[in-house]
């Protein structure tokens, strides 16, 4: 059961970074299109973030399994306490960013793309660095 719960973590990790990749891709090419353009890229955007959010979601629930099936509370020491305050930074970035799309098209207008784009920077760099993290954690 820890292994299928290892693969299905792991594949949502490959997911939650590939859907930030994405969205990044995504909102630096729509800024060099034309203006009437950049409304197409929207629906992409958020579709990217819905996958994103949901892999995030899985990894939290299937991260908590394999924790409470293979480790008990020792392991929060170190390298797994970093990995966990990386997670926790990253859950809250995306949050922030998807709570700034909806209530941008909510209110009908433009999202603050500068500002989500940094965040969603910020998602990516925290992802990478829980990845590091964990490496470190559980090698």
């Amino acid at each position: 059961m820890a292994d299928v719960l290892k693969i299905v973590h792991l594949l949502c990790l490959a997911v939650a970074l590939g859907m930030t990749t994405a969205n990044l891709i995504t909102m630096r090419y729509a800024k060099g299109v034309d203006e009437t353009a950049r409304p197409a890229f929207g629906p992409l955007g958020r579709s990217f973030g819905a996958f994103g959010v949901m892999a995030v979601a899985l990894l939290w629930v299937t991260g908590i399994a394999l924790f409470l099936l293979k480790y008990d509370a020792d392991a929060f020491a170190g390298w797994f306490s970093a990995k966990m305050i990386f997670v926790v930074i990253l859950t809250v970035q995306l949050i922030s960013v998807r709570t700034m799309g909806a209530k941008a098209i909510k209110a009908g207008t433009q999202p603050p793309v500068e500002l989500m784009q940094k965040i969603t920077f910020g998602v990516l760099a925290a992802g990478v660095l829980a990845v590091t993290c964990a490496v470190m954690a559980f090698n």
